[in-house]
């Protein structure tokens, strides 16, 4: 019995010798598509924004931080109008990318004043006792909206050009600006998250 198993395992190694001469080197590297690769998010975009809504529910969850949200909010609001004002300044050509970027900064701008409207409406009012729940609910929808749209113009950023046709010193300085306010955004309501009230 010793005997045939030991011959069966060198019969095993054998095959295996045998084998590991025919072992395949490694598969070929496939690029993924240029038209499948524009939907990926760049990953230090996605890092950036990564964990937003404990984050934001964090910061909803007091007054004070609550009110400090508000206020990253309308830094928002103002960074973009500068956008938009610098970049009709500019005048000249824009690109195709510029033209996109400046419509995700109108969303922005548009989804920001209906979280000024939640705020106007639900939570400054105190007569009702769901008003809180309301306004905190109202409120991290409306926060997540503007993250994802955030993420999604700071990913459009990264890719625009800074050099070439449809580019200038204006509009680079614009951009840039932008770009330093809305990936701060991140940060600042992490700090308002620590606010207690």
């Amino acid at each position: 019995m010793k005997l045939t198993l030991s011959a069966l395992l060198v019969g095993l190694c054998l095959a295996a010798v045998a084998q590991a001469g025919t072992i395949l080197g490694p598969e070929p590297f496939e690029y993924v598509g240029e038209d499948f690769a524009s939907g990926i998010v760049d990953p230090e975009t996605e890092g950036l924004f990564y964990g937003m809504y404990w984050i934001l529910k964090g910061s909803l969850k007091t007054v004070l931080g609550m009110r400090c949200t508000v206020k990253e909010v309308g830094n928002v609001v103002n960074a973009s109008n500068t956008f938009l004002t610098k970049t009709e300044t500019c005048g000249g050509d824009v690109s195709a990318q510029v033209k996109a970027l400046i419509g995700t900064v109108n969303k922005i701008v548009s989804t920001s004043k209906g979280f000024s409207t939640i705020n106007t409406t639900y939570c400054l009012k105190e007569s009702d006792n769901h008003s809180g729940w309301k306004c905190f609910w109202k409120m991290l929808a409306s926060s997540i909206t503007l993250t994802n749209e955030l993420k999604n113009a700071v990913s459009q950023i990264v890719k625009l050009p800074t050099t070439g046709a449809g580019t200038s010193t204006c509009l680079n300085s614009a951009v840039f600006e932008l770009s330093f306010y809305y990936t701060q955004f991140p940060a600042q309501v992490k700090a308002c998250k620590s606010i207690k009230s």
